[in-house]
């Protein structure tokens, strides 16, 4: 796929944004909203949906001992 590039979030209201050096391994849009995949040195995999970062393996555990507890 593609090299490393720099994928910039910004935060509205909050006068912050988030820059990472990732790699694109998919995209698309579906019906609903806009799915990249992103590769990262440290975080891993990442899910972005309309631009927003949602999770990546780096914070994977702390979905799963949630939801183990629930």
């Amino acid at each position: 796929m593609s090299e490393y590039q720099w994928w910039h979030e910004r935060c509205d209201g909050l006068g912050i944004t988030t820059s990472v050096e990732v790699k694109l391994l998919h995209a698309e849009q579906s019906p609903h909203q806009r799915v990249e995949i992103y590769d990262h040195q440290s975080f891993g995999r990442m899910l972005v949906l309309d631009g927003y970062i949602q999770a990546s393996q780096a914070d994977e555990f702390i979905y799963h001992e949630m939801a183990v507890h629930v």
